[in-house]
């Protein structure tokens, strides 16, 4: 009786096993001068891959160019008002007002990247840990459309990785994600004219 039960409970797991796959990939950049930058102690997410998903994204991105809009007025007013009082008693007063709009469209950018984040977060279904090896593996993964999301920051610039993967059962897919997958630009929100300029990286 507990040889049969074993059998059932074996052929039952490999019967599992069979219907869901596996992820794995390097994550790592090559730079203009050539240096491999490895995305090793990060963390690879599996998402949903949802219409729902990048129209959230578009919702915040809508919000940030009005209210980036708004900031731009205010301050075209404000270095105007500069320009008049250079040489005066409030020029401090008034250039200093001016330059907090700029950092209010530093805050901006900063809000809507989280925004962004918490919106790709809610969707994960899975996540994986790089390593010191720079490399992610997801086991036991559903049959499905997903995608591949990871992020980091090299100096003053901030990179995401984006793949979307088609998975199907039994498979052992293996997707590196490299600069073929880096989508920064693509899913940030456009630049704000009057005090951004665009990310070449």
């Amino acid at each position: 009786m507990r040889l049969g039960l074993l059998l059932v409970l074996l052929v039952s797991a490999t019967a599992c096993a069979k219907r869901t796959a596996s992820v794995e990939g390097d994550v790592y950049l090559l730079m203009q001068n050539g240096d491999v930058k490895r995305g090793a102690s990060n963390a690879v997410r599996l998402l949903r891959d949802t219409v729902s998903l990048l129209s959230a994204r578009t919702r915040v991105c809508s919000t940030f160019a009005e209210e980036g809009r708004e900031l731009q007025e205010r301050s075209k007013v404000l270095y105007a008002q500069v320009d008049k009082v250079i040489g005066t008693d409030r020029f401090e007063q008034v250039f200093a007002r001016a330059r907090a709009v700029g950092d209010s469209a530093k805050l901006l950018r900063a809000h809507s990247r989280l925004s962004i984040d918490s919106i790709f977060l809610k969707s994960a279904v899975a996540e994986a840990p790089t390593g010191v090896n720079a490399h992610y593996h997801f086991t036991g993964i559903e049959p499905g459309h997903y995608i591949l999301w990871a992020e980091t920051t090299i100096g003053d610039n901030h990179y995401t990785w984006w793949a979307p993967v088609v998975v199907t059962a039994g498979d052992s897919l293996k997707k590196d994600l490299d600069n073929s997958t880096e989508a920064d630009a693509t899913l940030s929100c456009p630049p704000l004219p009057y005090f951004e300029k665009s990310s070449g990286h």
